[in-house]
C-alpha cells in the first residue's frame, strides 16, 4: 500500500500510538491505519519492540511483518513487560513529539494511553481512546476505587473513547464516564479480502475444524480440547488446526501436548494473514464466552465459514442460531455441533453461505467513515473552543 503523494496535502495526521502492534493479523488497530493510509491520511505509529506473543522481536521481523504497510512510519522503541498491568513501556522517541491533527490510544490502563494523556500536557491536540472494554474490565473497575481511578484519569483527557458495542458503552457510563464522549463503531473487516477464502477448493468429506486466536485462559481454549479429541477419535476423515500467539506459554503448552496425541491435529503457530488460515477451514470453533468486537466471528461469516460461539453477547448479534452459524449453551455443545456439521455437509454449506450473506453488514469502509467523522466533531470542538 502506498502513502499519498507528496504533493496532495494529507487531510490528516494522526498518531497511534499501541504497546504492541504485531501486523501479522490484519485486522482492528492495523486495518484501520491501512485504510486511513489509503484515504490520504499522514499515519505515524509509535509502539514497543514486543510481538502478540510478549516476546522481543528484531527489527527485521517487524519489516516483514509490516511490509503490506509500506507507506506508514512505523517506530518500534526499546520496552520492558509490566506482567501485573498486562502492559509494556517503551521510550516513545521524538515522533511521539512532532505536531499531529489527532492522538489514537489504545487500550484501558495501558501505558500508551497514560503516554496520551502526558502528550495532552504539553500539546493541543486530541486524543481519541479505544475503550475495548470487556465485561471482566467493568467488573475489575466496578470491585475497585484504584482501578476505576485510574481508568477515569485516562478517560477525562481523551475527547473522545470509541467502543465496539453498546454493551461497552453500558459498562463506561455506569462507570461514570460521559457519554457525550462515547462513541460507538463496531469493528468492520475487509470483504473482499476474506472473501478470497470461500472459493478455496475443499474436499467435501475431510472438514476442518479450527480455532485462531490468542492462547489464554481468557480465550477459553481449553474448552475444545475434550470435545475435539472425541471428534478426532471418532472420526478419521476430520482435521483439526490451530493458530495463533502463545500469549501464555504454559497454558499453550499443556493444551497442544494433550491434542498433539491426534495425528489429524496442526498447530501452524501465527500466520502472516488469516486468510492463510480460513482457507484451510470449514468450521470455526470460538470457545472464549466473553468478546468485546468478537471480530474473528466476523472474518469467518465474511469467509464464509460456520461459526460455533456462545450464545452470548455481542456474538448473538451477529449469528442468527441454525441460520448464519451455531449458538451453544455450554461446553458439551461443542462436540455436539461438530458432529452434526461433518455428518450433514448439506446443512454446513447452507450455514456457509447465509454466514456470507449476513458478513455483508460488517464492512470496513463503514468503520473508517464512522472513525472520520468522530475526528471531524472533534477538531471542529476544538477550532472553537480556540476562538
Amino acid at each position: 500500500m502506498e502513502a499519498p503523494s507528496e504533493d496532495r496535502k494529507p487531510r490528516y495526521s494522526v498518531l497511534h500510538l499501541i504497546d504492541i502492534f504485531d501486523a501479522r493479523y490484519d485486522r482492528d488497530q492495523q486495518r484501520i491505519i491501512a485504510l486511513q493510509l489509503e484515504r490520504g491520511y499522514n499515519v505515524t505509529v509509535v509502539t514497543s519492540t514486543y510481538n502478540d506473543e510478549w516476546s522481543r522481536s528484531p527489527r527485521s521481523s517487524f519489516r516483514e511483518w509490516e511490509r503490506d504497510l509500506s507507506g506508514v512510519d512505523i517506530h518500534h522503541y526499546p520496552a520492558v513487560k509490566l506482567p501485573f498491568f498486562e502492559t509494556v513501556v517503551y521510550l516513545p522517541g521524538p515522533r511521539a513529539l512532532c505536531n499531529y491533527s489527532i492522538i489514537h490510544a489504545y487500550g484501558p490502563w495501558a501505558y500508551s494511553s497514560y503516554l496520551a494523556c502526558i502528550l495532552k500536557r504539553f500539546m493541543s491536540t486530541p486524543i481519541v481512546m479505544r475503550a475495548d472494554f470487556s465485561e471482566l474490565g467493568y467488573q475489575r473497575a466496578k470491585r475497585s476505587l484504584y482501578w476505576r481511578a485510574l481508568l477515569h484519569t485516562q478517560f477525562r483527557y481523551a475527547d473522545a473513547i470509541t467502543t465496539f458495542t453498546q454493551a461497552e458503552k453500558h459498562y463506561l457510563t455506569d462507570l461514570g464516564i460521559a457519554e457525550r464522549k462515547i462513541w460507538v463503531i463496531p469493528v468492520g473487516v475487509d470483504l473482499a479480502k476474506f472473501g478470497n477464502a470461500v472459493n478455496s477448493p475443499r474436499p467435501e468429506n475431510e472438514p476442518v475444524i479450527g480455532y485462531i486466536g490468542r492462547f489464554a485462559p481468557l480465550k477459553g481454549v481449553h474448552r475444545l480440547v475434550a470435545p475435539l479429541s472425541q471428534i478426532l477419535r471418532e472420526y478419521e476423515n476430520v482435521k483439526v488446526i490451530f493458530a495463533g500467539p502463545q500469549y501464555d506459554r504454559a497454558y499453550f503448552k499443556r493444551i497442544v501436548k494433550e491434542m498433539s496425541q491426534f495425528t489429524n491435529f496442526t498447530y501452524i503457530g501465527t500466520p502472516h494473514d488469516s486468510i492463510t488460515f480460513f482457507n484451510q477451514c470449514d468450521i470455526i470453533l470460538i470457545p472464549g464466552m466473553r468478546d468485546t468486537g468478537a471480530i474473528t466471528a466476523k472474518e469467518a461469516m465474511a469467509a464464509g465459514k460456520v461459526v460455533v460461539a456462545f450464545d452470548a453477547y455481542p456474538f448473538n448479534s451477529y449469528i442468527t442460531n441454525e441460520v448464519s452459524g451455531l449458538l451453544i449453551n455450554a461446553e458439551n455443545d461443542i462436540y455436539e455441533s461438530c458432529k452434526r456439521l461433518i455428518e450433514n455437509s448439506d446443512f454446513r454449506e447452507r450455514i456457509q453461505k447465509a454466514a456470507l450473506s449476513q458478513a455483508s453488514d460488517f464492512g470496513d469502509r463503514k468503520m473508517v467513515e464512522k472513525i472520520e467523522e468522530m475526528y471531524d466533531y472533534i477538531l471542529t470542538l476544538k477550532q472553537r473552543r480556540e476562538r
